[in-house]
């Protein structure tokens, strides 16, 4: 503990006496900036019939999906409905 109260005094008479201390360095450099994006737009560029032919495939897994789903609904329905009736 007389190490930390040594270090916190010699700051405070480092303040009195109006030394400045210098300042942290700074750890991330900031990066050049590229006047032309071309670069970036190259890289994510895609075949624009690669991208038609995803959405044809993404429609038709999210109509499967629809599809399967509408089958569970109107089977609980059935199920539901014929339990109802062997009740009643």
């Amino acid at each position: 503990m007389d190490w930390l109260e040594k270090e916190i005094a010699s700051l405070e008479a480092s303040r009195a006496e109006g030394v400045a201390e210098a300042p942290p360095p700074i750890l991330n450099q900031p990066r050049p900036v590229d006047p032309s994006g071309d670069d970036i737009l190259e890289e994510f560029r895609q075949h624009p019939d690669s991208i038609g032919q995803r959405t044809k495939m993404g429609c038709l897994v999210y109509f499967l999906i629809f599809l399967g789903f509408l089958a569970l609904v109107l089977g609980g329905i059935h199920l539901f409905e014929s339990a109802y009736r062997t009740r009643h």
